[in-house]
């Protein structure tokens, strides 16, 4: 059994993971159908209040681990991309980009 929040987690993470429904669903041993499911009871949610940032991520030349997340004139290097929650990175962009208005 999910509760709504926890199916915005997985959802998110699938988002995140760049992987088809089915592969995702495999990875976690979870159904298909219950991500259809919860996907198509979220979707018409308003999104309005979610903002939209401009950001650059693009690979270090330096080091093939490391990734460079720009904001405006500001740039996050992140040496350990694969150890770094996609949750915090994302609220670290949204600060700078706060700190930058």
């Amino acid at each position: 059994y999910w509760r709504e929040d926890d199916a915005r987690l997985v959802l998110g993470a699938l988002e995140r993971s760049g992987e088809t429904m089915a592969a995702f669903a495999r990875r976690h041993g979870v159904k298909v159908r219950r991500l259809e499911y919860w996907r198509d009871r979220v979707a018409g949610e308003d999104v309005a209040g979610l903002e939209l940032l401009p950001v650059t991520v693009t690979p270090s030349l330096s080091s093939s681990s490391v990734v460079s997340v720009t904001v405006g004139n500001a740039r996050v290097d992140v040496a350990e991309p694969s150890q770094v929650e996609p949750t915090w990175l994302a609220a670290l962009v949204r600060e700078v980009s706060e700190s930058m208005r």
